[in-house]
């Protein structure tokens, strides 16, 4: 009797902080619109619904847990049979060794360090170092004193590392952040005394602030290094848990992995020809990827129009093994569909049938009798069949120098 009325005080200790809660919710302490828009009646006295969203969401008089992830899948999830170390047991399932195993070699996952916080964002800088001036000759008299005290020879003293000048920097915004950026990354410019200062992606390996870089994550037999080892570090900067951040900002590792694939996914450009971080001008001389539905040629393009058409050049591989060959102006309406030029007009090829030694049919497709391949064709297509750097093409005129 005892156990049930302390359960049963309990019971109502609780409902008097929940009506507590409400209470307080009802004065606008809750985030409103989070997900499901703007609340309800906000009067005296009447309960409150807010969005899926709000961080304190009451359970007993909010909405329904029916909308909570129980199970947080990997968006890149690997086969154990595509598995370069299986697990034993399905390695033991295989007759014969797999031929990761006959290999020694390494994987390193993908978003095996993953950023909580994944923003990729800030300035474009171009910096210019001090140059390094020779010494002159009183500081070569020191150096020389200090060597001789040092009992060293003059030409094993430390030279001089960076000039007496600050590096300077000159950064314009890309158009597009919505913060000053947390990381960078330096690129050096060959031949010159000038390096870049470009925003990073501190996942690792996915990203690419980190080092060493891992192609398709996978490491070569001779360059494998402990799985602690990876990224690599220097002995005095190594801290365990990579990208830092405050412990109270520290999540679990499914958490703070999938919220960085989602992010990268919702920064892709597959399918997304509009958005401006999506789309790239393309100018006459430009080279760019044609889609010809479900061909891929690479062309050039030599004019573009008002209206967003590109008039593009490709050759057709096709051409290589045709005995005659002629380019195929836009005029003759040729396509990549219909590659034999007949006159004023391009035809389909033909479908020829033939047994081959062992008596097995082949077929083989060849312009039809009379006509002739074209080596290239030209053709007006619109930006969103073309690609530059994996964007989509937008028309833009060639740019002409000003006048001296």
């Amino acid at each position: 009797m005892a156990s049930r009325l302390h359960v049963t005080s309990g019971l109502f200790l609780l409902t008097g902080v929940v009506d507590a809660l409400s209470v307080l919710g009802s004065r606008g302490l809750h985030s409103k619109g989070v997900r499901d828009g703007t609340s309800g009646a906000d009067t005296e006295g009447a309960p409150v619904t807010f969005g899926d969203g709000s961080l304190d969401r009451n359970l007993w008089l909010g909405m329904s847990k029916s909308l909570d992830l129980h199970v947080l899948d990997d968006l890149e999830p690997i086969a154990p049979l595509d598995s370069v170390n299986p697990p034993a047991h399905v390695a033991s399932l295989s007759p014969e060794p797999l031929p990761a195993e006959n290999h020694n070699s390494k994987f390193i996952a993908p978003y095996g360090n993953p950023d909580a916080f994944p923003v990729v964002d800030g300035p474009h800088c171009m910096c210019t170092k001090p140059v390094v001036e020779p010494p002159t000759e009183k500081q070569l008299d020191w150096a020389e004193d200090v060597a001789r005290q040092l009992g060293i020879h003059i030409d094993d003293m430390p030279k001089p590392m960076a000039g007496k000048d600050r590096v300077r920097c000159t950064c314009k915004s890309s158009g597009n952040e919505t913060g000053n950026g947390e990381w960078f990354r330096a690129e050096a410019i060959p031949g010159t005394n000038n390096f870049t200062l470009l925003p990073s992606d501190v996942s690792y390996p996915d990203g690419d602030h980190w080092s060493p870089k891992v192609k398709d994550g996978i490491v070569a037999p001779a360059d494998i290094m402990p799985s602690a080892h990876y990224p690599i570090q220097a002995a005095g900067d190594r801290i365990s848990h990579l990208p830092a951040m405050a412990r109270e900002d520290r999540i679990g590792l499914k958490f703070a992995r999938y919220m960085d694939q989602v992010e990268h996914r919702s920064n892709l450009c597959e399918g997304d020809g509009v958005s401006e971080n999506c789309v790239v001008d393309c100018r006459p001389g430009d080279e760019v990827q044609t889609h010809f539905g479900q061909l891929i040629f690479n062309g050039s393009v030599l004019t573009t129009y008002l209206n967003g058409g590109l008039l593009v050049e490709v050759n057709l591989t096709a051409a290589k093994d045709a005995l005659g060959t002629t380019p195929c102006p836009v005029e003759r309406q040729c396509t990549p569909f219909r590659p034999c030029l007949e006159g004023t007009s391009c035809v389909q090829k033909e479908a020829t049938h033939s047994f081959d030694y062992l008596g097995e049919l082949q077929q083989a497709l060849r312009c039809p009798i009379g006509t002739q391949q074209c080596s290239s064709i030209q053709q007006i297509v619109g930006g969103r069949f073309l690609k530059k750097d994996g964007k989509n093409c937008r028309a833009a005129p060639i740019v002409k120098p000003l006048p001296a």
